[in-house]
């Protein structure tokens, strides 16, 4: 999330000069009678209170100030859940009103620019925030994405709200509600209120209204190869589409020309962001980038890529356990379509990268790790973790990776094991992998962290964890891995991509598994499937016994020490030691984690 004062507001001693506000006597300049106040020791609720009238921002200057960073505060200024209203699309010099709901006495307000700097900063009572705060926007505010953060400590909301352009001719009349932004037209043409700007980063932002929604609760927007070009013409390197969604909209589709995606970089990352759910997606992935993908993209005509929310998962692969599992959670849908058909996945690994906006419940803040979004595999009518998924604070969402389209729910699933509840140092890794479904107890209660992993169980973890695809089936399989064994399929898999040798004769699959070969292993399956982490800085050598790792394993454990994802103790590898459990899931843990997408 991007910064974000929280809690109080005695930053106004240090930062008056650099944060613009309006000159109505509001609670934020009450702020300044605590100038020797430090963040630790103030209590919100001890700031007074003014009710101001409706505030004119066009008083506010420009400056490019910048947004507060979160910092400590005390119990006392702790809040529960905030919720906040969205105020739907403005134009500019229109009243915006900031509303929500908040159980503590008085929390603090920002909305930021565009371009991420504050506009205007408040504390508000708990009443105020209830009944709503009028807001005057500046005349000459910038088109483009307003975000409203409100909250204090590690309790806050956050939502967005666009900024358009009148169209040409339209005055808003004294007493009466503005008219909605025009939509897009059905030739394909941007809407008059249609903006397109660019961000720091470079970033191709277009801002529009869509059609009014269909009785299914679609809205739908073209966009034009006219307005891609310009974005184009940028030498953006992503595009971001930001409908203004609706009334009653439940999901959003956005059509656009094949031929001019195809011609953009392949890497260029097309974004939609709608209130449901951010999509991340490269170009290329849009209209196919295997070889009889690109052969037909000549022929390719539009691409539809959608954004649905359900209130309640549906079909017989759900059960009732798992109904409750997700309820009051989101579920969305994340479609693609070229020419009408549907594309049920691509060639990039976890090239679909999505976004679920959430506010988790104080239980599930404490176990965050048990956070997971599953996909709803209709057509093979099964319930599936996502393995690369997980609650990000900052953003306040839970962030998944996959190469698939289809139904996702967010869910949470905490499964802890009677052996590990006193403080096991393994407990939060296994509860991690455990709701994503990489590994399982040997009972329903005990987990026997410190139990040798069998070579077979260790394969098996490494194909759920990465799920690497299988490779040409070797002529012969090991003879001691038994076609009806639960691992057969796993060590099959990890034989045909070389992960597990490939002569055809045993692998010793009920043998304890050693660590230098635990990691040889993982080192393999990472490689096979096409993995690439960022290195880290711990040689091989740092570690006393180095010297016992024999040669076969020097060069994957030397990758894997110096990605950081291998701990010794008291500075030794151990490589000739069993592997326990617990230490199998807590370096596939690491792993994962050091895999995880940047923000």
């Amino acid at each position: 999330m991007r910064g974000f004062l929280i809690g109080a507001v005695a930053f106004a001693a240090v930062l008056t000069s650099a944060v613009p506000v309006s000159a109505t006597g509001s609670a934020y300049m009450q702020a300044l009678y605590f100038p020797d106040t430090t963040l630790a020791q103030l209590d919100v609720s001890s700031i007074p209170t003014t009710v101001s009238a409706p505030l004119d921002l066009s008083n506010v200057t420009d400056a490019a100030s910048t947004p507060l960073l979160s910092t400590d505060i005390p119990e006392a200024a702790a809040a529960q859940a905030v919720t906040l209203e969205s105020p739907g699309s403005r134009y500019t010099g229109e009243t915006v009103t900031i509303r929500g709901n908040t159980s503590l006495s008085r929390i603090v307000v920002q909305i930021l620019r565009p371009n991420q700097t504050i506009l205007w900063t408040d504390v508000i009572p708990q009443d105020r925030f209830a009944a709503g705060v009028p807001l005057t926007l500046p005349a000459d505010a910038p088109y483009g994405t307003y975000t409203i953060l409100a909250g204090s400590g590690t309790h806050r909301a956050e939502l967005v709200f666009q900024v358009v352009e009148r169209s040409v001719g339209q005055e808003e009349q004294e007493g009466e509600e503005p008219e909605e932004p025009a939509p897009a037209s059905e030739t394909g043409e941007p809407a008059p209120t249609a903006s397109l700007h660019q961000l720091p980063d470079g970033t191709a932002v277009l801002s529009f209204k869509p059609e009014k929604p269909d009785a299914s609760g679609l809205a739908q927007a073209v966009i034009s190869a006219a307005i891609l070009e310009q974005a184009k013409a940028l030498k953006a390197r992503s595009i971001r589409l930001e409908p203004i969604m609706p009334e009653g909209a439940t999901g959003f589709e956005a059509l656009m020309p094949a031929q001019e995606l195809a011609s953009w970089p392949a890497d260029t990352r097309v974004e939609l962001h709608t209130t449901f759910a951010k999509v991340r997606i490269p170009a290329g992935e849009l209209t196919g980038s295997t070889p009889e993908e690109i052969s037909s993209k000549t022929s390719l005509s539009k691409i539809s890529l959608s954004v649905n929310r359900h209130s309640t998962a549906t079909g017989a692969m759900i059960t009732p356990n798992q109904l409750e599992v997700i309820r009051d959670k989101p579920i969305v849908d994340i479609l693609l379509k070229r020419d009408g058909q549907p594309v049920h996945a691509i060639s990039a690994r976890n090239g679909i990268t999505v976004e679920l906006p959430y506010s988790p419940t104080q239980a599930e803040r404490t176990h965050p790790e048990a956070l997971v979004v599953w996909s709803l595999m209709q057509e093979k009518d099964m319930v599936k973790p996502v393995i690369d998924s997980r609650y990000v604070p900052q953003t306040g969402s839970i962030i998944f990776r996959t190469s698939s389209f289809g139904t996702f729910a967010a869910a949470y699933t905490l499964r802890f094991y009677a052996d590990m509840e006193n403080a096991h140092w393994a407990k939060s890794p296994v509860a991690a992998l455990a709701a994503r479904g990489v590994i399982q107890g040997v009972s329903e209660r005990e987990f026997a962290p410190d139990q040798p992993v069998t070579r077979a169980d260790y394969v098996l973890l490494l194909m759920r964890a990465f799920e690497p695809a299988a490779g040409e089936q070797p002529d012969k399989t090991f003879r001691d891995v038994p076609a009806e064994s639960y691992y057969y399929e796993a060590v099959a898999t990890a034989q045909s991509l070389g992960i597990a040798g490939s002569d055809g004769q045993n692998f010793h699959p009920e043998a304890a598994v050693t660590r230098q070969d635990m990691m040889v292993l993982t080192d393999r399956v990472i490689r096979a499937a096409g993995i690439r982490p960022a290195s880290s800085s711990t040689p091989l050598n740092s570690f006393s016994d180095h010297t016992q790792v024999a040669p076969y394993a020097q060069e994957s454990i030397g990758r894997l020490t110096e990605l950081g994802v291998v701990q010794g103790t008291g500075g030794q590898l151990e490589p000739l030691r069993p592997t326990t459990r617990a230490e199998a899931a807590a370096l596939i843990h690491r792993l994962l984690t050091r895999l995880q997408p940047e923000l």
